[in-house]
């Protein structure tokens, strides 16, 4: 089974979120039905990672035209709620960049906007496997172990506040700190992910 960390929900037509601030204990994902939900769900790190961000962003667009449309907004009023996702974590610059591939086709309504968001996930998550790809290729041409043991670096949850970082993260539908070893069953046998 493939864990989506973020994707827009054929069956809800809506943006749904995997709540990162759940892991590893338990697997939640978050329906955002509006940018309030969305804002609230980025500033408290339900989705984590500059890639997730930036995709969070682009479908963030159509959640704001969709909320839009249903409360009968001004294209001001749209305009400003993409603002607030935008804004929603100030550090997060993948999010402004998601935000702004989508931004400029908001005149040619949803549908157009809705496409470019899943282009931007569809071309991150790719990204990201051939990364993980080159990673798993440089790892094995540098060492000569049948199994390797891998040990992701970060600081444990249990010393953050209100659960804090984890051992890892998340692309859009890809985690960014093991996914190399994702590779190496498909190259050489089994890997082994243990944790710092």
């Amino acid at each position: 089974m493939t864990v989506r960390a973020i994707e827009w929900d054929p069956a809800t037509d809506r943006l749904r979120l995997l709540d990162q601030t759940k892991l590893p204990g338990e697997s939640v994902h978050l329906d955002i039905k509006s940018v309030d939900a969305l804002v609230d769900a980025i500033a408290i790190l339900a989705v984590r990672g500059a890639p997730a961000l930036g995709v969070a962003g682009a479908m963030g667009v159509v959640t704001a035209l969709d909320e839009g449309a249903e409360r009968g907004w001004s294209a001001d009023e749209v305009l400003e709620a993409v603002d607030r996702i935008a804004a929603a974590r100030p550090t997060a610059v993948n999010l402004a960049w998601g935000v702004d591939q989508v931004r400029g086709l908001i005149d040619q309504g949803r549908d157009a906007v809705l496409e470019a968001a899943r282009r931007v996930a569809v071309e991150d998550e790719a990204a990201n496997r051939e990364l993980s790809r080159l990673g798993a290729d440089w790892l094995l041409a540098r060492v000569d172990r049948p199994r390797l043991r891998v040990l992701p670096i970060a600081t444990p949850a249990r010393s953050q506040p209100q659960g804090g970082a984890r051992p890892w993260g998340w692309c859009a539908n890809w985690p960014t700190a093991t996914a190399w070893s994702s590779c190496m069953p498909m190259r050489r046998g089994p890997c082994c992910r243990g944790r710092a």
